[in-house]
């Protein structure tokens, strides 16, 4: 009886450790299935939170991409105003009050407010290097057009290279390689380069032979380097800045002090153009209409009668080269049955010399001396009103410079430039338009009123000069919020020549970087906004 009681016991006491086992197991499992899914948990919880900051990171950019964008038809609308309306409100040479920290996006935390700013070099008078920065945008015409240069060679013999030559570093083998990549043959220049040089690289190419697209493209030219091209300014933000060569590295390059902090990038445009409107914002009279009634009629009403007349007999006849004396005007009305046979392509064609022409009721042609005399006195009075009123292209003239914001190197361009005058402009000029109303400068007429230029001198460089402001601007827009932030960057090339102002070309410099710190900016500032601007906004902050 006993040895059963023990064997019972014993029994008992195995089934208990088995359970005890079994339980032990258990926990184990349990404790190892709720790590995983502890683990699972974090990992996914990390994902997620990944997911999270990748998915704030993208709509903050998208944020900021919009608040730039926002600046671009801000700008759209401020720069096309009424002249009058605009430069009351601060212009758009630096306008600080208006064009920076623009308020788009209000609301109670620093990451709900954005803004953009509206930024712009400003150089130094010689155009060599960057003295800091202001809130407006560049006129495109104080730059060098590189697609006008083979018409320019093709009027001016070595015209071409001799523009190119003015840029700091260039060697003429450089520039007549640029020249063969612009004309439309295959034949080389003197030092220049043609497919012949290109189709023994690896990999080869073929060079453009016509009107490039974008100033990068001529990395491929043979002797252009990025060095020369951009300087030391891997930002593009004009300004030098830590990381970045050091500008005196190019105190042999760029023939100066190596202040070529922006290279020849900041000299060169593909957009520039003189606008065919008149100050009054009406067209300018196109002088090669078939239509010599009606173009006389408009010529009168803008300049006089006589003038008028002139220009009709010049179109009609051509220059009078003969040695026949000169007769007063006469009275009576122009034969209008003679059509045109001599075009005009310079305004200073104009200017001196006579025309042989027929008036009706005149039994003989008569030899008439030009109105537009060519005595300095006389030039100051009437060249205002001839440049503002007249053109000779039915469209907007490519690649003529703007004395008023050119730099030195630019103005040298102009064909018939001398350092005295350029030294002259760039003493007694006003950038900013809105100091010139005083100052009696709205046209380039101040240059023959000062006393700058010779008659002579002026007719030389009127071909090639704009007879105020071109009609393209270039901006850096920046929209960012002020909590901080990469922000984005925008540079943008805009044709305001016509009421819905055109786009030219749009660089995405979001991998460039923000450029500028938040207090330049315009970070917490209180905005007033712009004219127009509000529009701009009201549609950014719906997407929001």
């Amino acid at each position: 009886m006993i040895r059963c009681d023990s064997l019972a016991h014993n029994q008992r006491s195995r089934n208990r450790n088995r359970a005890t086992s079994r339980r032990g197991a258990v926990l184990v499992v349990v404790v190892v299935v709720t790590v995983l899914l502890t683990l699972g948990a974090l990992t996914l919880s990390q994902l997620m939170l990944a997911e999270y900051r990748s998915a704030r990171l993208a709509a903050y950019r998208a944020q900021d991409r919009l608040l730039a964008e926002s600046g671009v038809e801000a700008m759209r609308v401020f720069l096309v105003q009424d002249e009058q309306l605009m430069l009351e409100s601060g212009g758009a040479f630096n306008n600080p009050d208006l064009l920076r920290g623009v308020l788009v996006t209000d609301g109670t935390h620093p990451q709900e407010v954005g803004r953009f700013t509206v930024l712009s070099p400003l150089w130094s008078e010689d155009g060599r290097s960057v003295l800091g920065l202001r809130f407006g945008v560049e006129d495109e015409s104080a730059r060098i057009n590189l697609n006008v240069l083979v018409a320019w060679e093709n009027s001016v013999e070595g015209a071409g290279r001799a523009v190119l030559m003015q840029l700091p570093g260039m060697e003429e083998m450089t520039a007549d390689a640029i020249l063969d990549w612009l004309d439309e043959d295959d034949e080389q220049r003197e030092f220049g380069a043609e497919i012949d040089s290109y189709s023994t690289l690896e990999p080869p190419y073929t060079p453009r032979n016509g009107p490039i697209h974008t100033l990068e493209e001529l990395l491929l030219v043979q002797g252009v380097t990025e060095e020369l091209l951009f300087g030391v300014d891997r930002n593009r933000n004009g300004l030098p800045d830590a990381g970045e060569s050091d500008p005196m590295a190019f105190v042999n390059v760029d023939n100066s002090d190596g202040g070529m902090t922006t290279g020849w990038a900041s000299y060169l445009t593909l957009h520039s153009k003189e606008t065919n409107l008149a100050s009054d914002g009406s067209e300018k009279i196109y002088l090669n209409e078939e239509d010599l009634e009606d173009l006389h009629e408009s010529l009168s009403n803008a300049l006089g009668e006589q003038q008028a007349t002139y220009i009709i007999g010049y179109r009609q006849f051509g220059l009078y080269e003969g040695e026949d004396p000169l007769q007063p005007m006469p009275s009576g009305d122009i034969d209008f049955d003679t059509d045109a046979t001599t075009e005009i392509t310079n305004l200073a064609q104009l200017l001196g010399g006579a025309v042989e022409m027929s008036f009706e009721g005149q039994p003989q042609k008569a030899i008439v001396a030009s109105p537009f005399s060519i005595e300095a006195e006389a030039m100051a009075t009437y060249v205002p009103e001839l440049l503002d009123h007249c053109t000779t292209t039915e469209e907007p003239t490519p690649g003529k410079i703007s004395i008023y914001q050119a730099p030195r190197i630019a103005l040298m361009t102009i064909p018939g430039m001398t350092d005295e005058i350029a030294n002259r402009i760039i003493a007694d000029r006003i950038q900013d338009p809105i100091m010139r109303i005083d100052e009696d400068m709205q046209n380039v007429a101040w240059l023959l009123t000062r006393e700058i230029v010779t008659a002579e001198e002026m007719a030389s460089i009127m071909p090639y000069i704009c007879s105020n402001d071109g009609a393209v601007r270039r901006m850096q827009i920046v929209g960012f919020r002020d909590s901080g932030g990469r922000g984005l960057r925008m540079e943008v090339v805009m044709d305001v020549s016509e009421q819905s102002p055109k786009i030219l070309a749009l660089r995405d410099m979001e991998s460039l970087g923000r450029g500028y710190p938040l207090e330049l900016l315009g970070v917490g500032i209180e905005s007033n906004g712009v004219a127009g601007f509000s529009t701009a906004a009201s549609s950014t902050e719906s997407t929001y």
